[in-house]
């Protein structure tokens, strides 16, 4: 009988879980390299991306967030858009600088 292979949704539970594990004992500035590398990837994939992927992309997006903020209580939303205006004034005073 021929051995049993992991699922492929076991396989990358695990694998998430090891990537999470990993993350969690980062120096700040491994995560700040991290995070550079997938603007990095995530930049030269937007480029390469024609209108209408990027279109579509935009549009999964937009589904996604309306569904999470369906999801969201009163108490989530407040939190979120606190959150909102405080990196809008972040952003515009280094913006002013």
């Amino acid at each position: 009988m021929p051995k049993r292979t992991r699922s492929q949704l076991s396989r990358n539970s695990s694998q998430a879980r090891t990537i999470k594990i990993r993350r969690h004992g980062e120096s700040q500035s491994e995560t700040e390299n991290r995070l550079a590398s997938q603007r990095e990837y995530a930049s030269k994939s937007r480029a390469r991306e024609s209108s209408i992927e990027r279109s579509q992309r935009l549009e999964e997006q937009n589904i996604r967030n309306v569904q999470a903020r369906a999801r969201e209580s009163s108490s989530e939303r407040s939190e979120r858009l606190q959150n909102q205006r405080e990196r809008q004034q972040t952003s515009t005073a280094r913006v002013r600088n």
